[in-house]
């Protein structure tokens, strides 16, 4: 069902992209956000004029906040490296374009390890 509703939304560039000239067009967004409404079946509005909203009160808005809040829910936070961790990471390109020769004769030396 969220997914739903976000597909639907990215589809309608109107409803979330400023560049465009329409919108600003409050009548064609809210006729975009009912297009949204029947497309998910989620209860939508067919209002002959666009008014504003109050935040968390639109069916749609509330659906697409609980999906972004689910996925935000959902991703685990990375993992804490130390700092030898994040010095092999970064030498790790430099080795990977180096030749086979190169890499088997390549030693650390050195107590960080």
């Amino acid at each position: 069902m969220e997914d739903m509703v976000i597909v639907s939304v990215c589809a309608r560039p109107i409803l979330y992209d400023t560049t465009m000239e329409s919108y600003r067009d409050r009548n064609k967004k809210e006729l975009a956000w009912v297009d949204v409404a029947e497309e998910t079946g989620l209860p939508g509005s067919k209002r002959k004029r666009a008014t504003r909203v109050p935040c968390g009160q639109d069916p749609i808005q509330e659906a697409i906040l609980q999906a972004l809040h689910n996925e935000a829910a959902q991703t685990p936070p990375p993992p804490q490296l130390s700092e030898d961790a994040f010095f092999v990471q970064s030498i790790l390109p430099s080795l990977e374009r180096l030749p086979r020769q190169a890499c088997a004769e390549l030693k650390f030396e050195g107590a960080f390890f």
